[in-house]
């Protein structure tokens, strides 16, 4: 037997609770971090501005993208000037400016989100080695806490923002429904999360750290029973 005495068995027990729910939780989270650092973010607002003023690349300022597009939509209609327009081309260039604003955002939103899962990568290989963190991870899931359903519901809404966006500009550069009409025929929101099924077969390796805890601690009341028994 590891403990022979009570007081060894509760300050044994209390070892490995404050392990388990306290030290390796924080050590999973400071250790990803420490790996994986994210940036913060006024220094992504940064890189964001000035790529939306110059470029993705750098080398293609927002002046230059307004001036080609300006050509193509003149081209397209066949006159001479922005005057000569049958559409507003203020519209287009406001939804042109904003599909270019999205690109950039979506650049540094997937760099962000790849240093978080790489993050949470930590915890999730250490549920092997504390059944705490295998049963908060499948809690989280199934409540749609965790940050995959965090994400899924930002792109989804990102998403409806988007489309929102663009119906608006289009109807200012092109004519159409406009006031209380176009809001109307505005689709509603509706987020759809993640199907169960899903979510249960993302979270197979807590559930697999669970059963093999499981099967270690049937082992170890046998024993146990075994060794009562003898004596």
């Amino acid at each position: 037997m590891i403990a022979s005495q009570p007081g060894q068995s509760l300050l044994l027990l209390c070892g490995i609770w404050l392990c388990w729910h306290i030290l390796l939780p924080r050590l999973a989270v400071a250790t990803g971090e420490t790996l994986y650092p994210l940036p913060s973010q006024p220094a992504i607002q940064e890189k964001i501005d000035q790529a939306i003023k110059t470029g993705i690349d750098g080398n293609d300022p927002g002046d230059a993208r307004t001036a080609r597009l300006e050509t193509a939509i003149l081209q397209q209609y066949k006159v001479s000037s922005i005057d000569q327009l049958p559409v507003n081309f203020d519209a287009i260039r406001l939804q042109a400016d904003e599909d270019y604003t999205q690109r950039v955002y979506d650049k540094y939103a997937a760099i962000t989100d790849s240093l978080i899962r790489l993050q949470n990568n930590i915890s999730h290989y250490l549920v092997l080695t504390d059944p705490y963190l295998a049963i908060r991870s499948i809690s989280m899931a199934l409540c749609g806490t965790d940050y995959t359903h965090q994400y899924h519901f930002t792109q989804a809404a990102q998403h409806y923002r988007n489309m929102f966006i663009r119906r608006l500009n289009h109807a200012m550069a092109y004519g159409g429904e406009k006031g209380k009409q176009l809001y109307h025929q505005m689709p509603v929101f509706e987020y759809q999360p993640p199907a169960t099924g899903e979510v249960a077969r993302s979270q197979w390796l807590p559930a697999l750290s669970l059963l093999l805890w499981l099967l270690l601690l049937l082992s170890l009341l046998k024993r146990t029973a075994r060794h009562a028994a003898m004596v």
